[in-house]
């Protein structure tokens, strides 16, 4: 039977499963880790089934899923119901699924490189270039309350702030900054 754990070790789990949640739903970890979330001086099939347990409330699976290993040795903690827990756990049980087949396909059509995902000199070169004609926009519309008179096109310096601002947004990777 596996005992319930005290209140300051319950605040742990939530903790940890916001850990994995804010790495995208994959974390790795250490026995040692683990067993220090429990509680517990050592490890051994109780505690094993203690944190099983804990990760099963937070909704996390770990993978190797036999958690009574050497305390130096890692597990990957996975956030259940997630594609990545499809996966690992089609990949652990052996088991083809269609839906197995479908995320590998798109992982394979990812770029190795993810910073070719977002060309980041691109996008702020059409940022920019869209700078002056939302100034006019913003020029010419009235905020609430206005007394009708037309307001005077911005000034130049007045864009060169908003592309300031952009600039600050979307800063260019250092080495980008060079080439430009």
């Amino acid at each position: 039977m596996v005992s319930q754990p005290t209140t300051s070790q319950t605040s742990l789990w939530p903790t940890l499963l916001a850990q994995v949640e804010g790495n995208n739903g994959v974390l790795k970890v250490t026995i040692e880790f683990l067993r220090q979330i429990a509680g517990a001086q050592r490890m051994g099939p109780k505690v094993a089934e203690k944190i099983e347990a804990g990760l099963e409330v937070q909704g996390l699976r770990a993978f190797p899923a036999d958690l009574n290993r050497k305390q130096y040795e890692e597990v990957l903690l996975v956030q259940a119901g997630t594609p990545a827990y499809e996966m690992v756990q089609a990949i652990s049980t052996n088991t083809i699924t269609d839906s197995l087949v479908s995320l590998l396909e798109r992982l394979n059509v990812l770029p190795k490189d993810p910073e070719t995902l977002v060309d980041r000199k691109e996008l702020r070169e059409l940022a920019e270039a869209i700078v002056d004609p939302v100034s006019q926009l913003l020029g010419l519309t009235k905020p609430y309350g206005d007394t009708g008179e037309p307001t005077p096109e911005p000034e130049r310096s007045g864009r060169l702030a908003h592309a300031a601002r952009l600039a600050e947004v979307l800063p260019l990777p250092e080495r980008e900054q060079a080439e430009t």
